[in-house]
């Protein structure tokens, strides 16, 4: 009898664990969510959006992926949010890791958008030189569109220096690239004709007379007369 009684003991003892365990894994992961959904507005408020786009859409997307997970657990009879609670663990770590590190990539940004500007300041700088020089001699270069485009371009940098100011490093870039690439394109068409003079005719005076097969070149006559 005390045989049975421990067997049954034992037996209910496995059935609550069980059942606890059901519990615990049917549970929905609210709270796991809320903390994701947190680590995640902290990081995009901090400029992760605009300093870390790429990791930005991984979290989100990791986000939308434990959504989908819970919503397919909700669908069946024995639930187990257990896959989506270690997803959501995983979104919220990252996101914290990405808000520790973004002070560092938004120097980085910083760093290259000013090394940007100054490199298409070089390259503006020495277009307005070669366009102040003018085009040499027998150069075909319409030196007017030159001079709009420079000033254009002087336009642009003034706004890369705004945009330097905003934080906004990524477009500051991209327009510096520009302004090098067009600058360059100034400076490559008074230089590339830098060299190209009109060449002049050669002269006859300098080109020698070739003698005709057969024909025997007359004898200057003498300016001595007979006697």
């Amino acid at each position: 009898m005390l045989k049975k009684l421990r067997t049954f003991t034992y037996i209910m003892m496995y059935i609550l664990a069980a059942t606890l365990l059901v519990a615990g894994c049917s549970r929905q992961p609210e709270k796991e969510m809320a903390a994701a959904s947190v680590a995640i507005d902290a990081a995009v408020g901090d400029g992760a959006e605009k300093f870390a786009p790429s990791e930005t859409k991984m979290l989100q997307d990791g986000l939308s992926a434990a959504t989908d997970e819970i919503r397919a657990q909700n669908g069946k009879f024995f639930k187990d949010f257990k896959r989506a609670r270690e997803m959501l663990l995983k979104v919220r770590t990252d996101a914290e890791a990405l808000k520790a590190a973004l002070p560092s990539k938004k120097e980085t940004a910083r760093i290259n958008a000013v090394n940007a500007g100054k490199t298409a300041e070089a390259a503006l700088a020495e277009a307005k030189n070669l366009v102040a020089r003018g085009p040499r001699k027998g150069m075909k270069v319409h030196i007017s569109d030159l001079k709009i485009e420079v000033q254009n371009l002087d336009g642009i940098l003034a706004d890369i220096r705004n945009r330097i100011n905003e934080e906004d490093y990524n477009a500051a870039v991209e327009k510096a690239i520009m302004v090098k690439d067009r600058a360059s394109n100034v400076s490559g068409q008074l230089k590339d004709g830098a060299d190209r003079t009109i060449p002049k005719k050669s002269s006859s005076l300098n080109i020698p007379l070739k003698k005709e097969a057969g024909k025997k070149t007359p004898a200057k006559k003498s300016g001595r007369k007979k006697k």
